[in-house]
């Protein structure tokens, strides 16, 4: 499997599991850390006697880390994903003049989609070569 292909995958079950769900934001109360959706409903109650000490951060990063939040980043996982498609297909190309620049670019791009593909480290897919050593012989696992 090319790191490319993990990446995809994991960016669909993400997506996935997010669905289409709203924005959090968090409430005012400043006796305990709420997050609503956008209606109102609570999504999250974090109270200090729930959670020691850190009730507010905990409702914090929750509200943060919302579904629309996430789906931005996984949109712009795959814009760079997208983009490293476009030279994976120019390196491919014999022809091209430039080849030399795009396979040194879609290299680069092969260690940035290998940096982005260790937040899934502890899937059984990952390979622990590709942020090491993303020459096209190791893009295999």
């Amino acid at each position: 499997m090319r790191v490319a292909e993990f990446l995809a995958a994991r960016l669909d079950e993400d997506e996935a599991a997010l669905g289409s769900g709203p924005k959090w934001v968090l409430g005012e109360d400043p006796r305990s850390a709420h997050v609503f959706d956008q209606q109102g409903n609570y999504v999250a109650v974090c109270m200090p006697h729930m959670i020691v000490d850190h009730s507010e951060r905990n409702a914090e990063h929750i509200a943060r880390y919302n579904p629309m939040r996430m789906q931005a980043d996984i949109a712009a996982k795959r814009g760079v994903l997208e983009y490293w498609g476009v030279f994976d297909g120019l390196r491919q190309d014999d022809s091209a003049e430039d080849g030399k620049i795009n396979t040194a670019i879609w290299s680069r791009l092969t260690d940035v989609l290998a940096t982005l593909a260790e937040a899934y480290s502890n899937h059984p897919d990952y390979n622990p070569a590709w942020p090491d050593d993303p020459r096209p012989d190791l893009m295999e696992k």
